[in-house]
């Protein structure tokens, strides 16, 4: 949660502590460190949670190929194969990898929050780091297709969001 709202200091902390109170190793573990990494611009940490990832769903050669691009976009082109495969032996349209390319396809990517995945009150496609993908026509229509403006609309809305004729508009 203290990623989601942009303290990404901080939460290195207590990701940083979670790799000792585990039973066993968590993949997910890795994941929240690399992308508190890359958050924090921190590639060196990056690579090393991305070599830890199982390779047995392609994860390790995704991570590795994002990370290598958000260093040098000309590897983009490398990166999307990469992401394209893992897609692909998970039988999923795309994984939230795809929301750190240089211009995400915001339908694609939403698609994939739309089994309930996400929840009005926020979780991980709130972070600051995915703004673009909230400031997609898509993301509006996302949004009413969720019943998060009718939500908002009787409890509030978030701090990235606001009202816009009977939809809203965010950052």
């Amino acid at each position: 949660h203290l990623d989601v709202l942009g303290r990404h200091d901080e939460a290195k902390k207590y990701l940083d502590l979670l790799p000792g109170r585990e039973t066993e190793a968590s993949m997910w573990t890795d994941v929240a460190r690399w992308r508190n990494a890359v958050w924090r611009r921190d590639f060196t940490a990056a690579r090393g949670f991305a070599a830890q990832m199982p390779e047995r769903d392609g994860s390790r050669k995704a991570f590795v190929a994002v990370t290598e691009a958000l260093i040098d976009p000309a590897a983009w082109p490398q990166a999307e194969a990469a992401i394209g495969e893992h897609e692909s032996t998970l039988g999923a349209r795309s994984v939230w990898l795809r929301l750190y390319e240089p211009k995400p396809n915001a339908a694609d990517i939403l698609a994939t929050f739309e089994p309930g995945d996400q929840q009005p009150g926020g979780s991980l496609i709130w972070a600051p780091g995915y703004a673009a993908v909230r400031r997609d026509p898509a993301f509006r229509d996302f949004l009413r297709r969720m019943k998060f403006i009718g939500f908002w609309n009787v409890n509030g809305w978030p701090p990235q969001c606001k009202p816009d004729g009977n939809g809203a508009r965010c950052d």
